[in-house]
């Protein structure tokens, strides 16, 4: 409640921004933005939360929890991405965007990594290794679509960096943690999603090298 409630300052600082173009306003709002996810990562998750050094919830997996967690973590979220819809069609802010993306993508990231990690910790103890490798290459797969989709390069990079991550994760961690029955599983799913993503890439990869080029030619 206390996260949505900052949020609703937030918005009212925005507005009031919008409004009036005061220039004082962006940083104070910049601030408060700061300081709500500061909040939900430093206090509700660390403090609240209790969460340990093994990146697990110290307390019993409750669903309730969980659901708490899920509005807290949606509604930063939600407000990032609406700001991000918000500016999308106005030509300045170029860096405030792309801030506004990779915080949403972030705290989307967080979330679900913490809460995959405690819930198979729970009650799938033999996959949690697998679960979060494979939970991580839907982010990558995720990435690369939409940056092949809206031409952002960047974010094509980020999800070829996360996929040599899951893959050096994979090799190095899973194959000594997991259950045979769970690593059988991990594996082809993992297989699968890095067949897609790798198919994706070299679909279009006449277009990246155009594209490159005329970047070059400039």
């Amino acid at each position: 409640m206390l996260t949505l409630l900052w949020l609703a300052g937030c918005s009212v600082v925005a507005n009031l921004w919008l409004k009036t173009r005061k220039e004082f306003l962006f940083p104070v709002l910049v601030v408060a933005v700061a300081m709500v996810i500061g909040k939900v990562l430093l206090y509700d998750v660390a403090f609240g939360w209790r969460l340990n050094g093994r990146m697990l919830y110290s307390d019993p997996y409750s669903f309730r929890d969980a659901l708490m967690r899920l509005v807290d973590f949606s509604a930063v979220t939600g407000f990032l991405i609406a700001g991000y819809a918000f500016l999308s069609g106005r030509g300045a802010y170029e860096l405030m965007k792309k801030v506004l993306v990779i915080a949403s993508i972030a705290m989307l990231f967080i979330y679900t990594t913490l809460e995959v990690n405690s819930f198979l910790f729970s009650f799938y103890p033999g996959f949690r290794y697998g679960g979060v490798s494979i939970l991580w290459a839907i982010f990558a797969l995720s990435m690369i679509l939409v940056g092949v989709g809206r031409g952002l390069r960047d974010l094509r990079f980020v999800g070829l960096g996360l996929f040599t991550v899951v893959s050096i994760k994979v090799f190095m961690v899973d194959m000594r943690q997991l259950d045979p029955i769970w690593r059988i599983v991990a594996f082809v799913v993992l297989g699968i999603i890095l067949l897609i993503g790798s198919f994706v890439y070299l679909k279009h990869r006449e277009r990246f090298a155009t594209k490159l080029g005329e970047e070059e030619s400039r």
